[in-house]
């Protein structure tokens, strides 16, 4: 129950750090700007996070390691409420960022560690999450909307501090501490692994394409709302409506990924990619910010679950925190590099609706090209 509870409270704190954008916008800033102060920060980070889990294996102290990473969090998140200087937000965000992006990848290979062989039931626990985020995130889009939406970073560190103080009731990654001290060795050697394993990475290029159109949406998503004529109380909505979509994908997903071929899974995933940003592409209405986000379960929930669960298959016991941690450098790291930069040009530049059709473009593209790459191979992975 307390991997449930942590999921809960943990993603509330997601909603939270969902209105950033909004309060940079507020000070003042471009969508480029805005574009490089996410940039930055997950460049910094993307090198960062693999650290993190060869601490992590090499220590054997997971859950220590990990509430290290929200205690930092939960610091750096209050900082922000003493500048508006660019220079300075940029570097609080790299701060940020390498405290708490490696959370979620520590928090899943503890879970993974508990669930043992039992690993397809994580959907089950990640959804916990999504019913914490969809509770709170409209509360706090119209709270924002009658207040200021500053106030965000007081929520976000009470959140992480509930979060910490639940972490204390996690039991430590069995299978990590059980591991032969012969494994010990080599944690940066081993890293090179993992390169060596064609499916995986043909796996991380797929993800960072993906990725670039998720991220990019993410960061622009409420400017795009804003820009044409909502607030946060319908940014706060659409974000409920998406996370509530997750839950049922979620619930189910032990059984999804108990009968698909990985494939299959991840081209329906991919399609639901692209229909969501064609969508936001053609018809920026509020109808439709709304209806695309039910997408959001097969598009970001059956893929994001698809893609911890695949990792946990195709990496060994001793290097999987550090795997988990890779493969979010790219999710949200080299991702959101791209994703950040490019989607601020094109957004100020062109419009929200070119840099939307541009990323159902790619999403068909990646989509398309893992699809093919995944039926000429021979392992199957599911």
């Amino acid at each position: 129950m307390h991997f449930k509870l942590f999921n809960f409270i943990y993603y509330m704190s997601f909603a939270a750090k969902s209105f950033f954008n909004i309060h940079f916008s507020n000070l003042g800033y471009t969508s480029t700007q805005i574009g490089l102060i996410n940039s930055i920060a997950r460049g910094v980070a993307l090198f960062i996070l693999p650290f993190w889990g060869i601490a992590s294996d090499s220590l054997k102290a997971n859950k220590r390691v990990l509430q290290f990473a929200v205690i930092g969090t939960m610091v750096f998140s209050l900082m922000f409420l003493t500048t508006s200087n660019l220079i300075i937000i940029i570097v609080l965000m790299v701060f940020l960022a390498s405290f708490m992006n490696p959370i979620r990848p520590l928090y899943d290979n503890l879970l993974f560690g508990f669930l043992g062989d039992q690993e397809n039931k994580y959907g089950r626990f990640r959804l916990w999450g999504s019913l914490g985020y969809s509770i709170i995130v409209p509360i706090l889009g119209f709270f924002f909307e009658n207040t200021n939406v500053s106030n965000t970073f007081y929520i976000l560190s009470a959140l992480l501090f509930l979060t910490l103080l639940i972490s204390m009731k996690l039991p430590e990654n069995e299978i990590q501490k059980s591991i032969d001290n012969d494994n010990d060795q080599g944690r940066f050697a081993n890293i090179g692994l993992l390169f060596k394993n064609k499916l995986f990475v043909a796996f991380l290029i797929y993800v960072f394409f993906m990725q670039i159109t998720m991220n990019g949406n993410l960061t622009y998503f409420p400017l795009y709302v804003l820009e044409y004529g909502g607030k946060e109380g319908l940014f706060g909505l659409t974000k409920m409506v998406g996370s509530i979509s997750e839950i049922l994908i979620l619930l189910f997903s032990d059984k999804i990924l108990d009968r698909f071929n990985i494939k299959h899974i991840f081209a329906v995933s991919s399609s639901a990619f692209v229909i969501r940003w064609i969508l936001l592409g053609l018809y920026p209405i509020r109808i439709i910010f709304l209806s695309s986000q039910i997408l959001h379960s097969l598009s970001f929930g059956l893929f994001y679950v698809t893609c911890v669960n695949f990792i946990n298959k195709v990496t060994k016991d001793e290097i999987k925190a550090t795997a988990q941690n890779v493969f979010t450098s790219v999710y949200i790291g080299l991702g959101s590099i791209v994703g950040n930069m490019v989607g601020g040009v094109i957004f100020d530049k062109l419009g929200g609706d070119i840099m939307y059709l541009t990323w159902a473009a790619l999403a068909f593209t990646a989509g398309l090209g893992y699809y093919i790459f995944l039926s000429k191979t021979e392992k199957r992975v599911v």
